[in-house]
Order: C-alpha cells, then sequence, then structure tokens
C-alpha cells in the first residue's frame, strides 16, 4: 500500500533486518523510551516476528523509515473476557525522527490490527515506556485505545 507522498507499508522480509536493526539503535540512541535496548542481528525478537507474520516496515523512496511489530497472546488480564481470548500485543512502533508525523505510524498501526482482524482477532494490547508518554498515550488513544493500567516510578 503506497501513499500519495510515495511512503509504502509492507510485510517487513529479511532483507529488512538491517535496517529495522539500524532504527532500532536510532532508537535507543534519542532516549526516549525508559530502559529500551536496540534489537541485533539474529536476535530473538527479530526471528519470531518474521515468522509470526506481525511484522511491517514502511519505506519511503526505497529507504525503510519505520516498522512495528507484534504477538498474537491468550488474554490472561481482567479487560479479556472470556479469559482465554487471543489478541494482538503491539511490542514496537517506532518512525524515524525525520520521518514523525507524517503517518507512517498511523499505517503500520493499521496494517498490524488489518492482519489480526483477518485472523479474527478484535482485540489489541499496547504498553509503552515513552518518556514523553502523554504523547504516546495520545497517538494510541486517536485509534481507539483505551487506558488499562499506569505505572509509575521515583
Amino acid at each position: 500500500m503506497t501513499d500519495a507522498a510515495g511512503s509504502q507499508v509492507r510485510p517487513a522480509t529479511t532483507d529488512d533486518v538491517r535496517a529495522v536493526v539500524e532504527l532500532s539503535r536510532l532508537w535507543a540512541e534519542e532516549g526516549c523510551t525508559i530502559g529500551y535496548v536496540a534489537l541485533m542481528e539474529g536476535g530473538k525478537h527479530l526471528r519470531s516476528w518474521l515468522d509470526g507474520g506481525y511484522f511491517f516496515v514502511c519505506e519511503h523512496e526505497g529507504v525503510v523509515i519505520a516498522y512495528a511489530a507484534g504477538v498474537v497472546k491468550v488474554g490472561k488480564y481482567a479487560i479479556f473476557e472470556p479469559e482465554g481470548e487471543r489478541y494482538l500485543d503491539v511490542h514496537e512502533v517506532f518512525v524515524h525522527i525525520d520521518h514523525r508525523e507524517k503517518g507512517a505510524g498511523d499505517r503500520l498501526i493499521e496494517a498490524l490490527l488489518s492482519r489480526s482482524e483477518s485472523e479474527g482477532i478484535s482485540r489489541s494490547m499496547v504498553g509503552s515506556n515513552n518518556v514523553d508518554w502523554l504523547r504516546t498515550y495520545r497517538f494510541y488513544e486517536r485509534r481507539g485505545y483505551g487506558m488499562f493500567s499506569i505505572q509509575m516510578y521515583k
């Protein structure tokens, strides 16, 4: 799916791993997410995302500028009724700083949710350790997510 600005969201492939690892390194260096550790080539997360089918990239003019990944899990929280309902756990969504606020994040979330809905999964969950938590909250709230819990530290 390509937009008018020439960006395309598509399933990630093994050919995208290096670009995703580089974006992840930039994410870690940015320091915007507490405790975030950059992905490593050959790491278990990348392998499981590629195998699981919930791994998308957004490229602009042939360059990967963003990625999103999720995993299907079985509900064990009170919000999932009946207990045992399958849901999509959105693990990571990152957009290169030069491409933010241009719709890549929206389109990546849309791709994840569309994929899950095609498998009969109607719920999803996302957590974040983002320092700019209010901006992150608003991003997901605009997409229909509601607050489930809050954790704070001192």
